[in-house]
This record gives structure tokens, C-alpha cells and sequence, in this order.
């Protein structure tokens, strides 16, 4: 009796074994960091390869496309530590200098981020006209009316 407990004892703690294993490694593959670009320069050997989210602003005068194609060059700020990002595809509308960022992609050997991903926002076009609002400047103040249809 006591043997067929220890076997299904053992076999119990070799398949949770084996499952806490492929879920760990399955993890680790998608585990993506958002960091600030100050906390990345500050150890930039702890950040160069992983899968990383960095967040921060996109300086005046620091956006360059080459002519004729998607690729771009800019840099991303925050705290007096900024890093240069190398993005290939098309931007979001919001993306402009000044605009705060969020890049998704890896930090590489070179020292610049190669991104796979930018997200643009701009807070200041929806601030609110009231507190707790958050309304579209361009967006009409009062109701129109709608005509009638005719025939109603």
C-alpha cells in the first residue's frame, strides 16, 4: 500500500513539475518590461535584449525620415537621459515632437533601441472644458439639430 502512494506521489510531483516548467518557460518568452528611458540608460547592460516598453518624450528637433519611406530616426527623453530610436513602419498621428511615447521593442548592443512599436499621445488636446470631462476640442459645443426626414 505504501508503494502505490509513493508512486503516485512521485508521478503527481513530475507532472506538476513538468507543467510549472513549460508555463515558466512560456512566460518568460512574453515578459515585456516598461521601464522610463532614465531607469534603461542608468543600467544600460540590464536592458540591452530583453523585450522592452520605455516611456518618455520626443524632443524639438528630433524626428528624422528618411524621404520616401517608412523609416524613422528620433530620440526619447525623460529625466535628462535619452536614447535614440530606430522604428520602421507607419507613426500614429499624435507622434510629433514634444508628444509623450511609449516604444515597444529592444534595447541593442549599439546603444540605440530598435523599435517594433511607437504609441503617441497628446494630453493636451483632450483636457477638460469641466472638471471630470474629457472633451474633443474640435469637437462641436452645442447640439445641432437634425432635420427631419422627409416624409415624417
Amino acid at each position: 500500500m505504501a508503494s502505490k502512494i509513493l508512486k503516485i506521489a512521485a508521478s503527481l510531483v513530475l507532472v506538476g513539475g513538468a507543467l510549472a516548467w513549460l508555463v515558466g518557460a512560456s512566460v518568460k518568452d512574453d515578459l515585456e518590461y516598461y521601464k522610463k528611458v532614465d531607469e534603461v540608460m542608468a543600467d544600460k547592460a540590464r536592458w540591452t535584449g530583453p523585450k522592452l516598453k520605455m516611456g518618455g518624450h520626443v524632443p524639438k528637433g528630433s524626428i528624422f525620415n528618411k524621404p520616401g519611406t517608412l523609416e524613422y530616426v528620433f530620440t526619447v527623453a525623460h529625466n535628462g537621459a535619452e536614447v535614440e530610436v530606430h522604428y520602421t513602419g507607419v507613426v500614429p498621428d499624435t507622434f510629433k515632437e514634444g508628444a509623450e511615447v511609449v516604444v515597444a521593442g529592444r534595447l541593442t548592443p549599439a546603444g540605440y533601441f530598435q523599435a517594433n512599436e511607437v504609441i503617441a499621445k497628446c494630453p493636451s488636446k483632450y483636457e477638460g472644458r469641466g472638471k471630470g470631462k474629457m472633451v474633443d476640442p474640435e469637437a462641436p459645443t452645442a447640439q445641432a439639430e437634425i432635420p427631419a426626414s422627409p416624409g415624417s
